[in-house]
């Protein structure tokens, strides 16, 4: 469907896309992810037309829109283009926004607007509307255009989170029912893991991995990657070592708080470490700590728990191996 192949592009000095080659199928959601100036946004910005490459290509249903040589317009190249600032049409209603391409018929326009919940709307104007409603309604038209792929950039940035949720689950369902081809640009890896088949993460240019939510997560192969998806801790094998007594491949290996537990007792069997709570956070439905051992060499950890601890008291660190991260070499 998508074909990218050895994309770069540099603004002056600055390598923003570096031999980027990505292959997207027909019917499926892509989520590009990657922290701020990782080039995330130019990657929509070239297969949209709106950015030029320096060198590589595109190619969406086996028709070349761009190489070196060549490069088709916007308007010839079929793909529907969402921002966070929706971008519609002040003097236009909300049926007529939709309907603009004027690709879809009545019937379709208004089956949309009641997928979306706004059928309700339709006579309005965008200055009527919410911000949620807005960005609706320019959803609703870039899929009544019917384009190969539906391209978002960042469209849900500026929406709180339970209004982010919803547009999620009908945006997902949506595309879905019509087998379209989308891809998402955005900074949260919760909204790419709600949404996408597969998460493109992006590190400096470079696609550092590409695979399904849950491998991502669980299997990041580049250390960038593991920090990107969560907060944590990085511990060589002998800080590990010292933590609990267990024996670990020479490597750095990253911590994330569902790797460690908090217990008042000594649980028989299980290797601990005894630490003092520093500090205290209620995050439903339970609590993340901050805790301090008595290794000089080991910094305070962070640490989520259901066991509710006071601030000074001494509990028994539990490592769980098996949810590791390692990076060995």
């Amino acid at each position: 469907m998508i074909e990218i192949a050895n994309l770069s592009k540099r603004y002056d000095a600055l390598m923003v896309l570096e031999q980027v080659s990505l292959d997207i199928h027909a019917g499926e959601i892509v989520a590009l992810v990657g922290s701020s100036g990782s080039g995330k946004s130019t990657l929509l910005r070239v297969i949209a037309g709106l950015t030029d490459i320096d060198a590589g290509s595109v190619t969406i249903n086996q028709k070349l829109v761009l190489n070196e040589q060549t490069s088709l317009p916007p308007e010839e190249r079929n793909v529907g283009l969402i921002f966070q600032d929706h971008a519609l049409f002040p003097h236009l209603d909300v049926y007529h926004n939709i309907s603009f391409s004027g690709v879809s018929s009545q019937q379709e326009i208004e089956t949309i607007a009641r997928q979306l919940q706004i059928d309700g709307l339709l006579k309005r104007f965008p200055h009527e509307l919410s911000g949620g409603q807005q960005q609706r309604v320019a959803i609703a038209r870039s899929i009544a255009a019917k384009p190969s792929v539906l391209l978002f950039d960042e469209p849900f940035a500026s929406l709180d989170e339970s209004l982010k949720h919803a547009l999620l689950s009908e945006l997902q369902q949506l595309i879905k029912a019509r087998n379209m081809t989308a891809i998402f640009v955005t900074h949260n890896h919760r909204e790419a893991f709600a949404l996408a088949d597969r998460v493109a993460f992006l590190h400096q240019g470079s696609l550092a991995q590409v695979d399904t939510p849950e491998k991502i997560f669980t299997q990041p192969s580049t250390e960038a990657c593991a920090e990107f998806f969560s907060r944590g801790h990085w511990l060589t094998e002998t800080e590990l070592q010292h933590l609990d007594g267990g024996s670990y491949s020479n490597g750095r290996y990253f911590l994330r708080p569902d790797a460690l537990s908090l217990s008042v007792d000594v649980v028989d069997g299980t290797r601990t470490t005894p630490v003092t709570v520093k500090s205290k956070t209620y995050l439903a439905p339970g609590y993340q700590y901050e805790v301090a051992t008595d290794n000089i060499e080991i910094k305070n950890l962070r640490v989520n728990s259901h066991t509710e601890l006071k601030i000074g008291q001494v509990a028994h660190l539990i490592i769980f191996s098996e949810r590791l991260l390692p990076f060995i070499g």
